[in-house]
């Protein structure tokens, strides 16, 4: 599953993630900058949302929202976009189409 991660934030990102993700990398988006992230559901047998937490700059308060749908572990979207906000995360999804 890939993600596209915008940081419209005006700070820095840090200890960026998404879960479930087997590996439970984190990750850092400096201001204006974009990073993809891909996770690997090969392991998860349930259903859920994508869990993304971060923390802005030196920040320990941790920001979390639930996004998006898998089933079993299989993603409902091919693709999902993240614009990080000063007080909001967007995100829209390309819905996978198998009819």
């Amino acid at each position: 599953m890939e993600f596209n991660i915008h940081n419209d934030s005006g700070f820095n990102i840090h200890s960026l993630s998404i879960q479930p993700h087997s590996q439970n990398q984190t990750i850092s988006i400096e201001p204006d900058k974009s990073k993809k992230v891909t996770i690997d559901l090969n392991d998860v047998k349930q259903d859920g949302c994508y869990l993304v937490s971060y923390k802005f700059n030196d920040s320990d308060d941790e920001v979390k929202r639930c996004i998006g749908y898998f089933s079993n572990g299989i993603p409902s979207d091919e693709k999902i976009e993240i614009w990080i906000k000063k007080d909001t995360l967007i995100y829209r999804s390309n819905i996978v189409n198998e009819y």
